[in-house]
């Protein structure tokens, strides 16, 4: 319903809608307008949210993602005595002193002064302890969903502050909310919708204390260096630019890879700040940053030993040689951040739906027509290029969103939100304007004022310099930590990149700014038209149904979360039942994940990971050592394995979705 209203809304009103970059900070303030729309919109998008979390498993420790399981036993295993002790207690440390079987897989814990230690930072459950004690297990998704609702409200301030006067900025709302990964990550126990939210309001503030246009473009042959600004009162934009600066460590704090970000900013607003002035509030926003930063690298050091967290360190050991350079690291740029699937172009089965190979390059192929087409101007070729690009996009979406088979994860950044790639109409229009000045200088030639025009056209505008900053963000991200690292969409449990996932909202906010251009086309000199043309509808049409399929996969998105759940919740249980009357009986997992699954009763079993029946061998005879006389294996296997030293029983043998928990008597 809501998505088309909004195609209604565009084909009522764009026409008077419509206001080019040039104009978001003129000196005349915007029209009030009312936030009605936008309130009806977050609660809408709110409703459907409790909706979900009611519906989804909730009650007591029960998981999507063996990421989650870590997180909710370092909250378990806060303790304040006499400071903060993040370090996780160990219930089998008993049989296992040395902690080579402590339940989690490397590099997910380690050992630093003589504790055992998970490897993510531990400020999620620190913000969510308190929530949890006073609302249970539904209290751990109090916060992720907050901050998700925050997250569309701010998305929907940077559309007014980036398009004073334009109504259409409540629409970021729905189409944040709704089809993009954002739905996802605000129902699960993650701190990437807590990160969106502050990388939002960094972004936001950022620009409203530090964006200023100049008055009139550089002199023909003078490049930027001398370009006449109107400066602002003394001390105006000091707060705002504190407060992004603050904002965005405090995004660092929960995700270590947002660094990226800090870096494309400081690069990006230095620019503006040599072309345009305004030390002072670049210094303010770098200052707020570092002091957000020092307690982050203080507690590091002091904790670990380390400036960077300790997941973070082991990703990049292999470098940059190993991991783009090689084939197998452009496959992974290629397949796995672009297209959505693993490394080689194929989808696990146990990670997400099997494209046809001929579907696979489909994708690609109407993503490069799609970039081709937004660097042409208006005409019917690029209208073409604009539609084929975008029917090819949807067709891999589409079989993705129907395809039979269930999947618990959709890698990609474009694929879960198609709609998306809308977005690079409004950076093409901001970098490739018509030139500021009608002639060249004789002294620089055509081609050096090219260049300089164009970056003066990324700077001047807070429209085009929020561009510039999300393009190169995601670009940047993209090489670092999707190739470079081997991390990019590897993770098991994954919707869309939720290591980018603080990007939606702004590259949303660039799709709302570049819809206008989508309906009514660029002319040369750079003026809109008006065109009933067939393409133009049919383009509407494409933008439809991009937005009921990306939709449609966050609602598939939700569905895997509830399937997950119900898994983790039977594995928690048959653990209880299993071993009830016998809680120091050791169960021992040879899966990675299956301890991380069955968090809630890490506290009240004695829980221990091998990595192979070597490893499962040694500690029978560890145990049989200790005086023990038998143990639990929860494994995938489907026959009971062979294990040297034991031998199965003829006691319970469960099998819970495709776990079996087999006892095991020590010879």
């Amino acid at each position: 319903m809501w998505l088309i209203a909004l195609i209604v809304c565009y084909n009522q009103r764009m026409a008077s809608q419509i206001v080019a970059p040039d104009n978001a900070n003129s000196d005349h303030p915007p029209p009030r307008t009312s936030h009605r729309a936008a309130l009806a919109s977050l609660l809408l998008v709110g409703v459907i949210y409790i909706v979900c979390l009611i519906l989804l498993p909730h009650d007591g420790a029960q998981f999507w993602s063996p990421d989650e399981g870590g997180k909710f036993i370092q909250l378990q295993n806060l303790r304040l005595d006499p400071g903060l002790d993040t370090s996780v207690r160990y219930p089998g440390l008993l049989l296992d002193p040395d902690y080579h079987f402590a339940p989690f897989p490397s590099p997910e814990s380690f050992t630093h002064g003589g504790k055992l230690y998970l490897q993510w930072p531990p400020f999620l459950p620190l913000l969510t302890w308190l929530p949890y004690k006073l609302l249970g297990g539904g209290g751990l998704y109090l916060l992720p969903f907050l901050a998700g609702l925050g997250t569309l409200w701010l998305a929907y301030l940077l559309c007014r502050l980036l398009l004073p006067g334009a109504e259409r900025a409540w629409t970021v709302i729905p189409l944040l909310g709704l089809t993009t990964p954002l739905f996802v990550y605000s129902l699960v126990y993650f701190e990437h919708s807590l990160a969106a939210l502050l990388v939002t309001l960094a972004l936001y503030a950022a620009l409203k204390g530090m964006a200023r246009t100049p008055t009139q473009p550089p002199p023909a042959g003078e490049g930027m260096a001398r370009t006449p600004t109107r400066p602002p009162p003394a001390g105006e934009g000091y707060g705002w630019g504190l407060l992004a600066g603050l904002a965005l460590a405090g995004a660092i704090w929960l995700r270590s890879e947002l660094y990226i970000l800090a870096l494309v900013m400081l690069i990006i607003l230095g620019l503006r700040v040599v072309a345009l002035g305004g030390w002072r509030r670049l210094g303010v926003w770098l200052g707020g940053l570092l002091v957000g930063l020092i307690p982050l690298w203080a507690f590091y050091i002091l904790t670990w030993g380390s400036l960077l967290p300790a997941h973070a360190l082991p990703y990049f050991s292999s470098g940059l040689k190993a991991r783009f350079i090689s084939t197998g690291g452009l496959r992974t740029f290629l397949g796995s951040f672009l297209l959505g699937v693993r490394d080689d172009l194929t989808a696990l089965p146990d990670l997400g739906p099997h494209i046809a190979p001929a579907l696979r390059y489909t994708f690609l192929i109407g993503l490069a027509l799609f970039l081709l087409g937004a660097l042409l101007r208006s005409g019917w070729q690029r209208d073409s290029l604009l539609l084929g690009g975008f029917a090819a996009l949807l067709a891999t979406a589409t079989a993705v969103l129907l395809d039979s088979n269930g999947y618990s994860a959709l890698h990609g950044f474009l694929l879960p939100a198609p709609a998306l790639v809308i977005a690079t109409l409004l950076f093409r229009s901001a970098v490739f304007r018509p030139p500021l000045s009608d002639t060249a200088s004789p002294a620089t030639g055509p081609t050096i004022y090219n260049l300089q025009s164009t970056i003066y056209n990324l700077l001047r505008s807070p429209l085009a310099l929020f561009a510039t900053i999300t393009v190169l963000y995601v670009a940047a991200h993209t090489l670092i930590i999707s190739v470079v690292s081997g991390l990019g969409p590897d993770s098991r449990f994954e919707w869309g990149q939720r290591y980018l996932l603080p990007a939606y909202p702004l590259v949303a906010v660039l799709l709302v700014a570049a819809l206008p251009r989508l309906w009514l086309g660029l002319q040369d000199d750079g003026r809109l038209r008006i065109g009933g043309t067939l393409l133009r509808d049919l383009l509407a049409l494409a933008l439809l149904l991009s937005l009921i399929v990306g939709m449609g996969l966050e609602l598939r998105g939700v569905a895997a979360i509830g399937a997950a759940r119900q898994n983790s919740a039977a594995w928690t249980q048959q653990v209880r039942l299993s071993t009830r009357g016998l809680p120091n009986t050791p169960i021992v997992s040879d899966v990675w994940w299956l301890p991380q699954e069955v968090a809630g009763v890490y506290d009240q079993r004695r829980l221990y990971l091998v990595n192979d029946s070597e490893q499962l061998a040694a500690f029978v005879q560890q145990m049989k050592a200790a005086g023990q006389n038998g143990f639990w294996l929860l494994t995938t296997a489907s026959q009971p394995p062979v294990v040297t030293g034991a031998t199965p029983t003829s006691d319970i043998i469960a099998s819970v979705a495709g776990v079996e928990m087999i006892r095991y008597r020590i010879r």
